[in-house]
């Protein structure tokens, strides 16, 4: 498509341009080139969880501005250590490791692969610790595969154990060094929030999107499961139409690259951001996020459903290592989940299928008790295979990619539902 293509020095590949030969043919720069603040330093491109990617354009001051109010905000001092697994191009690895290691001289670690991600973290032993919900989620179900969940919770309650136990977990995890965690890109469920810091893990939950850098943050000491935080200096924050989350602060993109339509409908004429966030706002400032006002639906009986809110509920189970809620245009909405590793091998014979379908008509009553009438799940949908970053169903930070998987279920939603069964399998009859 005639981009350049270069290949790094360990690298090989045909139709790419080598760092050597570019090395060779050309001479550095004699003098550093003048740059103001307003100048355009980066375009980052957006996840595309729900349409195309779009270009975002930010300045040399929105990134000073956040990184250094960032650290000002949390506290953190020179010699941290971190490791660097997300994109090299996401907003997060951007900020809170390129920028972080600018001001702070951060040793930057990098990771071998997913198969060697624990390992590398022993090895980089973390001061700081930047993760998404999944992975957290990962690694708690590790830990219960080893130590079930009840036994654990009574090692906690023994006083001469549990802190030794908390320690011995947190290294094994390679976190016992951790001094300060966030956790972003989508809710993190309060009770693993809990979790982890009753074993003495110093997280928090923050927000920002690629138009707008880290905004929210919880000050130390102010950390509240289910909330991000308040804004940090520099930020205002209001709610709009819909309580949709509106952003201003001198973090805000210049606009979408090589698309005006979408920067003119980004910004009102005050100057704020539509972040497309359903929130709360609390008394205090603190945020919390409900969803995405995109990944809302309309169900043929003309009610909207939030879906994040409810795959929060099913994610809770062991049982279920995925789950995605559909259903616009149907008369309720139902859940396709992907079982866990241990679920799977259960349901490998009938006798053990049946067990975990026995499991999930459960979770699926369960759940249904805390919803609003028109929010209720009319069946649970257990998908084949596993949603991935290789298969296309998950982003690189393990964001669920809804609009492949509903062109994959959806077409089968009015058998299932003509089935009046509380729990289906993709592939079987």
């Amino acid at each position: 498509a005639g981009i350049l293509t270069i290949s790094l020095p360990t690298a090989t590949g045909q139709g790419t341009v080598s760092w050597d030969g570019i090395a060779a043919r050309t001479t550095p720069l004699s003098e550093s080139p003048p740059r103001s603040v307003s100048d355009l330093a980066t375009i980052i491109y957006t996840s595309g969880t729900t349409g195309m990617p779009k270009g975002v354009r930010h300045t040399f001051g929105a990134f000073t501005y956040n990184g250094k109010a960032l650290l000002k905000y949390i506290g953190l001092g020179p010699e941290q250590r971190v490791l660097s697994y997300l994109p090299l191009a996401h907003i997060v690895e951007r900020m809170g490791v390129e920028m972080f290691s600018l001001y702070l001289g951060t040793a930057i670690y990098f990771t071998e692969g997913v198969e060697r991600f624990v390992a590398d973290l022993q090895r980089a032993r973390p001061t700081i610790f930047l993760s998404v919900p999944r992975l957290l989620e990962k690694f708690q179900q590790n830990v219960f595969a080893r130590i079930p969940e009840r036994r654990l919770a009574l090692l906690f309650r023994i006083p001469v154990v549990s802190g030794l136990v908390k320690r011995r977990i947190l290294a094994a995890l390679g976190l016992s060094s951790v001094q300060f965690a966030a956790c972003g890109a989508a809710p993190l469920r309060p009770e693993v929030l809990r979790w982890y810091r009753n074993l003495g893990l110093n997280l928090a939950e923050g927000y920002g999107m690629t138009e707008t850098l880290v905004t929210h943050l919880p000050a130390p000491g102010t950390v509240r499961p289910g909330w991000v935080g308040a804004a940090i200096p520099g930020v205002e924050a209001r709610l709009g139409e819909h309580s949709e989350l509106q952003i201003k602060s001198p973090m805000n993109l210049l606009g979408y690259y090589k698309n005006p339509q979408a920067t003119e409908d980004a910004f009102l004429a005050d100057g704020f951001f539509h972040t497309g966030d359903v929130c709360e706002i609390a008394p205090d400032g603190q945020l919390k996020i409900i969803g995405r006002l995109k990944e809302q639906f309309k169900t043929s009986k003309g009610k909207f459903v939030a879906p994040a809110p409810i795959e929060g509920k099913l994610a809770a189970h062991s049982e279920i290592e995925g789950c995605c809620v559909i259903g616009a245009g149907l008369s309720s909405p139902f859940a396709v989940v992907i079982l866990s590793e241990e679920a799977q091998a259960h349901a490998r014979d009938s006798a053990g299928r049946a067990g975990v379908e026995k499991s999930l008509a459960a979770i699926l009553e369960e759940t249904n008790r805390q919803l609003d009438h028109h929010e209720r799940l009319a069946f649970i949908a257990v998908g084949d295979g596993a949603w991935n970053i290789a298969n296309g169903f998950m982003t690189p930070t393990l964001k669920l990619k809804r609009a492949l998987i509903e062109a994959r279920y959806m077409p089968r939603a009015e058998d299932w539902e003509g089935r009046h069964r509380p729990v289906v399998w993709e592939g079987v009859e």
